[in-house]
């Protein structure tokens, strides 16, 4: 019976280390998972940014399709931005007059 007694009596600095390395291993895992939960907190918000960038792009597009359907919608393009004419008309491109160049004296 001696024994038993003699073997759970326990240094206090025994007891103290053990809770002094769990309280440890407690704060750096809480540590970890904060870390963590910030890290991916920043991945979230990357990605709702940039969902609504192609949100937008994604309508921009649709916009643009639905103008195309538009036959006057292409041939103001055609003609802006081709300078395309129909048939029997005739191009007028007029070209602008250079700077003068000032005179040496």
């Amino acid at each position: 019976m001696a024994a038993d007694a003699a073997i759970q009596v326990r240094p206090r600095w025994v007891r103290a280390t053990a809770v002094s390395l769990a309280a440890a291993l407690l704060l750096v895992s809480s540590a970890q998972a904060a870390y963590r939960l910030y890290r991916l907190s920043q991945q979230v918000a990357e990605l709702e940014y940039q969902r609504a960038a192609l949100l937008e792009e994604n309508r921009r597009l649709r916009e643009e399709i639905r103008r195309l359907y538009d036959p006057a919608y292409v041939e103001r393009v055609a003609r802006e931005e081709l300078g395309l004419v129909r048939p029997g008309e005739i191009a007028v491109v007029l070209v602008p007059r250079p700077a003068p160049t000032p005179r040496r004296r």
